[in-house]
């Protein structure tokens, strides 16, 4: 869910940190003394493999959720297994320090300097944009055109809160659309409320009669004020809260049927 933007354009943390820690270790490689010809191929060679695997293995878990190949192949929804990743770079890793001293050597010096880069790097980040902890006591507009808020609710105790910021204009807001609709209906315990940012309820209205969306909660943001809250400008975001108001999961970016399987299935305890 956090994400650096940039003039309007939204970038997600981890991959940001990632290509800039592996664009620091070919620095490094090069210019310390005792450079190793090719590490830094060998060391991105695994890191991709280790991005398939965890791929592969988000979406095996999830099957049932993508309809075809080419959605399975569309990492836009940000679907990877996070232990089978680090699982298997380790793997790789430990198999490559193997081959040679000289590369062992290598490796003992920069990971941990990568390490302190993304650690520190999202240690920044969380220091300055601190992450909201309970839903916001602010009232919204229903398209019907009454007041709500989060606590407003017409079924019982809903198990989670799914709140979706969007708009008409955004694209990947468009694309989202159905997965979101599904589970709706797949997860009838959980409240979905569609939160839209900046928009008038005519426009709103329209678009989704257009499009054949009925979704049970459309509230209307008009001056974005859930963004604020959050500290993003960027859409579409996903938030999940708990029965009690705390924010326990989020998704910046376009949501598949896959990750919102995986957002909204029951913690086992």
């Amino acid at each position: 869910m956090d994400s650096l933007v940039f003039a309007g354009i939204s970038f997600p943390l981890i991959p940001f940190l990632g290509l800039t820690a592996l664009g620091l270790f070919a620095l490094l490689n090069r210019f310390l003394p005792g450079a190793v010809a090719g590490l830094s191929d060998a060391f991105l060679n695994r890191l991709l493999l280790a991005l398939v695997v965890a791929r592969v293995a988000f979406v095996v878990l999830h099957l049932r959720q993508y309809d075809n190949l080419i959605s399975m192949l569309d990492i836009r929804d940000r679907g990877f297994h996070a232990a089978a990743f680090a699982l298997t770079l380790t793997v790789l890793l430990a198999q490559l320090a193997a081959s040679s001293r000289a590369i062992r050597r290598r490796l003992l010096i920069l990971l941990p300097l990568l390490l302190v880069w993304t650690g520190g790097g999202y240690g920044l980040y969380r220091y300055f944009n601190p992450t909201p902890e309970v839903w916001p006591q602010q009232s919204f507009v229903a398209l019907s055109g009454e007041p709500v808020q989060f606590t407003t609710t017409d079924v019982a105790s809903p198990r989670l809160t799914l709140v979706n910021l969007w708009a008409t204009w955004c694209p990947s807001c468009r694309t989202e659309m159905p997965a979101l609709m599904k589970a709706q209906q797949d997860h009838p315990d959980v409240r979905i409320v569609m939160l839209n940012q900046g928009e008038n309820a005519a426009e709103i209205a329209a678009f989704l009669q257009e499009n054949g969306y009925a979704f049970e909660h459309v509230w209307l943001d008009p001056q974005a004020r859930m963004g604020q809250w959050l500290g993003q400008g960027a859409l579409p975001v996903t938030l999940v809260f708990d029965d009690t108001g705390r924010l326990v999961d989020g998704h910046m970016g376009v949501v598949s049927a896959a990750v919102l399987e995986d957002l909204l299935s029951p913690t086992p305890e």
